[in-house]
């Protein structure tokens, strides 16, 4: 590991990176680092991003995936199509909005009844 803090033109020439969100650390060689699997709340997309806008929200280090190394690690194409699939699934965030705005409905009922 490398230490740049944020230094835009300390950046490795393989890593593309917006000025925006330029690490503090990088790595010398990613071909000889391990791999790890990270966990977060869900996937966003920003322009900001290099990684086709894709970033992952709250994300945090699972553990150290010692079957896999730089090559078999996810890609762009797969992180492209694991971040469609999670679009695809039900948003919780809507299902609470309409049960939000039913007990808001029954409440104004009530208070009506009065």
């Amino acid at each position: 590991m490398r230490k740049i803090k944020g230094d835009y033109d300390s950046l490795p020439t393989w890593l593309l990176c917006n000025r925006g969100v330029v690490p503090d650390f990088v790595v010398k060689d990613p071909k000889v680092m391990p791999v790890w699997e990270i966990t977060g709340a869900e996937f966003s997309k920003a322009e900001s991003h290099t990684a086709s806008g894709i970033s992952i929200r709250f994300p945090r280090v699972t553990k150290q995936r010692k079957d896999k190394n730089w090559e078999t690690a996810t890609n762009l194409i797969e992180l492209i199509e694991l971040y469609k699939a999670s679009k695809e699934r039900v948003d919780f965030q809507v299902d609470f909005k309409e049960e939000e705005n039913q007990e808001d409905s029954e409440q104004e009922d009530n208070i009506s009844e009065d």
